[in-house]
């Protein structure tokens, strides 16, 4: 199975943890499947035969690598407390932003007269949540938000700022007043900077 480097702190962690938890099972099956064996004395053990004192000699090599493991799972648990305890120390000196440093939010809140619309009536009435949404679309970009937060709301930014009145209205045709603000003649968009018509014509 292919191996996904380099790992990461808290995949560390979290192998550490499961490699302990295992640990700490074997040794705690291993302790209480020991209570039942038979304690061997030196006077049993010349008399056993070598297989059994062969037995005993592991059991006692068993032993001192069960206490090893012991002392380094407590040398370990103590060392994850001062880590914890440190972690928890450094969280609590961070400061805390009051509300008067939050972020703003995006959108304006609706003023009280439409957000009572939310109250009456419902939707398929014509009323309710759909009354307030109709009425909330009426409004401009730019009455709801504080500044553009998308890069398309730059093209309808502040477009009633633009003086219709510079468009010469065609005879027997529609007013491309989109086309007219937002592109030259040979076809290249240029920005459209907010309560500034900008228009280039040909030399």
């Amino acid at each position: 199975m292919a191996r996904n480097y380099p790992v990461d702190t808290m995949m560390q962690k979290a192998l550490e943890e499961r490699y302990e938890t295992e640990t700490k099972s074997q040794i705690a099956w291993f302790l209480n499947q020991r209570k039942g064996a038979e304690v061997v004395t030196p006077d049993k053990e010349n008399n056993e035969p070598k297989e059994k004192q062969m037995h005993s000699k592991d059991g006692e090599l068993m032993n001192e690598i069960i206490s090893n493991l012991e002392k380094k799972i407590e040398q370990t648990a103590s060392e994850r407390d001062v880590y914890e305890k440190e972690v928890e120390r450094n969280v609590c000196a961070v400061e805390i932003p009051s509300n008067e440093t939050k972020l703003m939010d995006d959108m304006r809140p609706p003023s009280a007269n439409t957000k009572k619309l939310l109250y009456h009536g419902i939707s398929k009435e014509g009323k309710g949540r759909l009354e307030y949404l109709t009425a909330r679309k009426k409004k401009s970009p730019e009455d709801k938000y504080d500044q553009p937060i998308i890069s398309s709301m730059e093209y309808g930014w502040k477009l009633n700022d633009t003086p219709v009145a510079e468009f010469a209205k065609p005879k027997h045709g529609r007013t491309k007043l989109v086309e007219d603000t937002f592109y030259t003649r040979t076809g290249i968009p240029i920005r459209h900077y907010s309560g500034k018509n900008i228009h280039y014509k040909d030399q």
